[in-house]
C-alpha cells in the first residue's frame, strides 16, 4: 500500500485527536456535505478494512455501498431493491473487461454474500459465482478472469480481484457524487436530520 493510501486509510480513524476548535468545526463542515458523507461513511470503512486485509469485509461493504448510493437517488425514503442496485452499477461501474460481471451477476453475488456469507446465491444458479480473489486479496496485474462452467454446479466462475472491485466502485461513487450532488443532498436532509445538509450549496 502506498503512503497516500495508508494516509487515506487512517484519515477518519477513531483514535484521531482534534487539536483545536477550528479543526472540529472544519471536520463538521466537511461532514455536512455529500462528499464528506461518502468519505466518512462509505469509503473510509472500506479503506480501513482493505488496509487491514479484511477482504471479505471489503467486498460486503462495497455491495452495501452500492445499495446506499442507489437509495440516495430515491425521494421520500424509498428503498432501492434489485432494480435500483443494477441501474446504479450499470451507470457508474465500468470494469473495462470482457470478463466483467453484469449488474445482475453482482446483485446475485451480493445476495449470496450478505445473506448467506456465500459467493453463490443458491436461488440463482444460472448466474456465475463471483469468488476467490474478491476474498483472497489484491491481484497484480488486476485482471478479471472467467472460468466457463467452473462452478460447483456447472455455472461460470468469475475471479474478481478485490482491488479491482474497490477501484471501480470508488471511481463510480466519485462520478455519482459529482453528477447528483443536489439530489443526494435532498435525500440526506430527510434521512439524516441530525446533520445540517441544508446549508450545502
Amino acid at each position: 500500500m502506498s503512503d497516500v493510501e495508508e494516509k487515506t486509510a487512517k484519515k477518519w480513524s477513531s483514535d484521531h485527536v482534534f487539536t483545536s476548535p477550528e479543526e472540529v468545526r472544519a471536520f463538521h463542515q466537511y461532514m455536512n456535505t455529500p462528499e464528506g458523507f461518502v468519505d466518512a461513511y462509505i469509503k473510509n470503512d472500506i479503506e480501513l478494512c482493505h488496509y487491514n486485509r479484511q477482504y471479505v469485509a471489503v467486498t460486503k461493504l462495497i455491495y452495501s455501498g452500492i445499495d446506499i448510493c442507489a437509495n440516495l437517488l430515491l425521494p421520500d425514503g424509498q428503498e432501492a431493491k434489485q432494480g435500483g442496485f443494477e441501474i446504479w452499477v450499470k451507470r457508474f461501474m465500468d470494469f473495462k473487461s470482457v470478463n466483467a460481471p453484469t449488474p445482475t451477476d453482482l446483485w446475485v453475488a451480493r445476495c449470496g454474500l450478505l445473506h448467506a456469507h456465500s459467493p453463490v446465491d443458491t436461488r440463482n444458479r444460472q448466474h456465475p459465482s463471483i469468488i476467490s480473489y474478491s476474498y483472497a486479496g489484491n491481484v497484480e496485474p488486476p485482471i478479471i478472469n472467467r472460468l466457463p462452467k467452473g462452478g460447483p454446479t456447472g455455472e461460470d466462475m468469475i475471479y474478481l480481484p478485490v482491488n479491482v472491485l474497490k477501484d471501480v466502485f470508488f471511481s463510480g461513487i466519485d462520478t455519482f457524487v459529482s453528477k447528483h450532488r443536489k439530489a443526494i443532498k435532498r435525500t440526506l436532509v430527510g434521512f439524516y436530520p441530525y446533520f445540517d445538509f441544508r446549508e450545502v450549496q
